[in-house]
């Protein structure tokens, strides 16, 4: 509803611009009379307010037609007389202003400290009351089939929680989802009767769905449970691995219970497991005290999922194992195989990566000192010897924890999780200000002992594109309110039809244009053929479109070839002086038994390894 103000003009809240010139024909028709104050105050306002609010002031043309407005003979005088008393007002209320900004400005500076103060004590009475709830009452936790990362930790906090359950749900996305095999582990870890799986998010938690899988769990256990989300897990293990007093009991005891469940306190069929390793290691005879590094691969952004700038580098693995080698370890790479797309034009060449670089150290240095044990839970041996369980998967690493000196080093990743849960000597590697990286802090100075080497930055090409490219502004600063830099297209396009990727349903370019083709063809042949011509026209433009699409697509972005892959040397050197530290998680007190390495067989070895050892100086020496 507009206001009179006693000039017979409706001023409403449309804005100065709006109303100056219904007030001024008003004014002009009661030129006797002054307008009032309360008027004009309030077109100030108006005038203020459009000129704080406005992005280009040249646009506003009212500045233009009031000046037009006064030269309008009939007009000019109340027109006049309006924008003089106009113009007063404006510097009464402007010198209003003045005399009261500092007091506002005192006032506001006071709020935002009392807010910014009031925001710490926020959270922590949040996640007190969080640690409260969980620690008391029975909980269910859901997530989804893409966090299959999280799985561990919340598989951990279940096995200290007895009146915890789990609800997986599937993930939106059909090729980003592993809630089967989540369900599975779930299952294996904590008992069927603990796990439920849903087809959806809303079936999970929604009242309303047929099937809910939370409700379902509470009346099969006769319990009423708290909601907790994915990250529950996170916290609730920071609250029971604290260091200090009787805590370090706790941690010694809940570490237990972890282990107990992961089936690597007592290993069956230890001489089996014995004989899998000896087949890739050597005779274990001499294997008490070995230093061994375990290199985690991880290439699950490369497949199209999520953290593309934590995938492995090739270069930066190969650097790693050169220098631990140089140190006299022995080198296990672990993990995933290198994603074989179709971009890729030497695919043989792709697949052999690893042993490319097994190959080159086990020359320079002995046979044994490095091996390829990725993905091998696929190996016939293997699924004989465990059963296709994943928990017996860690057994393996139990073996080489109580026989040598080993450290697991990788990008930041769930596996890693669930290493240091079981008491390994694990570090995990990610860039300042990695996405999601500020939750895990929660683990870090805790007796988990998941902590963390920073990077300056990814050692991948695409991850130093997305870091630097993505993540950061023109003047170096990170950007603010970005939560996860999208996907680049080429990755998710190269996989089409891929096995083991995101893209594996997808059909690839070829296939993808061979059936436009096809069905643009069954199209034309239901024209009259008299009247083919302009429809030919339109679907050969289509098609021409279409591949220069797809073409677009998978192509990379030049800003990502301007990138070195590797880690730069400010890099490598927080990886060496990892290397070098005592390792706490010893069961034993182990021998060092020293190394012999054969000569160096190559130049371009030669000249890899005068980097190292220069690397290896500056460390000694600074």
């Amino acid at each position: 509803m507009g206001k009179d103000n006693g000039s017979g003009a409706n001023v409403s809240r449309r804005g100065f611009e709006k109303e100056v010139f219904t007030v001024i024909r008003s004014t002009a028709r009661v030129s006797d009379k002054k307008a009032p104050d309360d008027l004009l105050r309030n077109m100030v306002a108006m005038w203020i307010s459009d000129v704080m609010n406005s992005a280009d002031l040249e646009k506003m043309g009212w500045w233009a037609e009031l000046e037009a407005w006064s030269n309008k003979k009939d007009k000019a005088k109340p027109a006049a007389a309006f924008l003089k008393g106009l113009l007063k007002t404006f510097t009464f209320v402007i010198e209003d202003y003045r005399a009261t900004l500092p007091a506002m400005l005192a006032q506001f500076e006071k709020d935002m400290a009392v807010r910014y103060s009031a925001i710490p004590r926020y959270y922590e009475f949040i996640q007190a009351l969080q640690q409260t709830i969980w620690a008391n009452v029975p909980v269910i936790c859901y997530i989804g089939g893409h966090a299959s990362g999280d799985m561990f930790g919340i598989g951990a906090s279940a096995l200290l929680k007895e009146s915890m359950g789990v609800v997986v749900y599937k993930a939106d996305k059909i090729e980003q989802d592993h809630s089967d095999g989540m369900l599975s582990f779930f299952s294996e870890l904590l008992g069927a009767s603990r796990v439920r799986l849903a087809e959806s998010y809303q079936e999970a938690v929604s009242r309303d769905s047929t099937f809910n899988g939370v409700f379902e769990l509470m009346r099969t256990r006769r319990a009423f449970a708290w909601l907790a989300p994915y990250n529950m897990g996170t916290y609730f293990l920071r609250s029971q691995f604290q260091l200090g007093g009787s805590d370090c009991l706790k941690v010694e005891e809940n570490r237990g219970v972890i282990r107990q469940a992961f089936h690597v306190e007592r290993i069956k069929h230890e001489d089996a497991l014995r004989r899998y390793l000896a087949k890739h290691l050597g005779n274990l005879s001499g294997a008490f005290g070995r230093k061994v590094l375990v290199l985690w691969s991880r290439f699950t952004g490369k497949k199209g999922e999520y953290h593309p700038e934590h995938d492995t580098s090739f270069k930066g693995l190969a650097q790693m194992a050169w220098m631990a080698a140089e140190l006299d370890y022995t080198v296990i790479i672990a993990g995933d195989r290198p994603i074989v797309h179709e971009q890729v034009i030497d695919k043989d060449a792709r697949r052999k990566k690893y042993d490319e670089i097994v190959g080159a150290v086990n020359e320079c240095y002995g046979n044994g000192r490095c091996v390829n044990l990725t993905e091998f839970w696929t190996d016939p041996d293997w699924k004989h010897y465990s059963g296709g369980k994943r928990v017996v998967q860690f057994q393996l690493y139990e073996l080489l924890h109580r026989l040598c000196d080993v450290r697991h080093l990788g990008m930041r990743s769930g596996n890693l999780e669930a290493l240091a849960l079981l008491g390994y000597f694990v570090r995990y590697m990610e860039e300042e200000q990695s996405y999601g990286g500020e939750r895990m802090v929660a683990w870090h100075q805790t007796g988990i002992g998941y902590e963390r080497i920073l990077l300056s930055e990814p050692p991948t090409r695409v991850g130093k594109y997305i870091h630097h490219d993505l993540k950061l502004n023109k003047s170096g600063l990170f950007k603010m309110g970005v939560l996860q830099a999208s996907m680049p297209p080429y990755i998710t396009a190269r996989n089409r039809g891929i096995p083991g990727t995101a893209s594996r349903f997808k059909p690839n370019f070829a296939d993808e244009l061979k059936e436009m083709a096809e069905s643009q063809k069954e199209a034309l042949d239901k024209i009259p053929p008299e009247k083919r011509e302009l429809p030919k026209a339109q679907q050969a433009r289509a098609l021409s479109n279409k591949r220069e699409e797809l073409s677009k697509n998978s192509e990379k972005p030049g800003h990502v070839r301007k990138y070195e892959s590797g880690f730069v040397d400010e890099d490598l050197l927080k990886i060496l002086a990892y290397l070098r530290e005592e390792n706490p998680c010893l069961v034993p007190a182990k021998r060092r038994p020293t190394g012999n390495p054969e000569a160096i067989t190559s130049a371009k070895q030669l000249l890899l390894m005068q980097e190292i050892r220069k690397l290896l100086v500056r460390a000694v020496t600074s």
